[in-house]
């Protein structure tokens, strides 16, 4: 009998077994819709998924970032990836690299919690760096606060109420701009000018176990797969549908 999994600490604080799960991939997922790829350092959510699914009009599929990088070749399938960190990525540096040649290829990243939470677990590589992460931090507030309602672009049209836990302490930095705030002044929603590159940081987003399914986060996050352009040019499917700009 094989011995359970051992237990680690995450970002979250919690203790738990490290057990990489099934990828969730919809069998009609290109058939209309923005399409979206779940992907955290953490086990589905499959609520959070619905609910952002419902908000763009769209499909959500999920992939476990625990297990092993995603190659581009399977990204390009998506509109849009969001990734959070929780658990260690296998791969930092690889992960982050393959999703700056995602957006460099046309497809829009959205960045959520503990990405940059260098004080534990974060994201590395490309995608991080000043050429295409509109921030820059180092560690996390981890007490809730809720969005001030000061945003000024559509991803934020839909993020009323949303509010977080595991908030990252963070900076704008490069071609970053802010875009709506917390009641306690931390930024909610950073992007590039322009969205170029496509890289969105959602502050405090992201599924079980953290708490961030809430209407406002999950409309920031449909939101910012929906407007701001992200569209990645694949083959034209059997169905006779190509994906474009949503």
């Amino acid at each position: 009998m094989a011995s359970p999994a051992l237990a680690v600490t995450v970002n979250d604080g919690s203790d738990r077994p490290f057990e990489v799960t099934d990828s969730v991939i919809a069998d009609d997922g290109l058939g209309g819709g923005p399409r979206m790829l779940y992907m955290p350092t953490e086990a589905d959510d499959p609520a959070f998924r619905a609910d952002i699914a419902a908000a763009m009009g769209g499909t959500c599929d999920y992939y476990d970032s625990r297990g092993a990088v995603p190659s581009l070749d399977f990204l390009m399938e998506y509109d849009c990836v969001h990734i959070w960190i929780n658990f260690a990525p296998p791969d930092a540096d690889g992960l982050g690299d393959v999703l700056a040649r995602f957006v460099d290829a046309g497809g829009a990243v959205e960045l959520g919690a503990f990405c940059t939470f260098t004080s534990g677990f974060a994201l590395g590589g490309d995608i991080m760096t000043e050429a295409y992460c509109p921030v820059v931090g180092g560690d996390n507030w981890r007490f809730f606060d809720t969005y001030r309602g000061d945003g000024s672009s559509c991803i934020t049209d839909n993020a009323a109420g949303a509010g977080g836990t595991y908030l990252d302490i963070i900076s704008i930095w490069g071609a970053g701009v802010e875009d709506g705030t917390f009641n306690d002044g931390e930024t909610f929603v950073a992007h590039n000018a322009g969205f170029t590159p496509n890289v969105t940081y959602v502050n405090g987003s992201g599924g079980f176990p953290i708490d961030g399914n809430n209407a406002g986060m999950v409309g920031a996050v449909a939101d910012a797969c929906t407007c701001t352009g992200g569209s990645v040019p694949v083959e034209e499917t059997t169905w006779g549908s190509i994906k474009g700009t949503f």
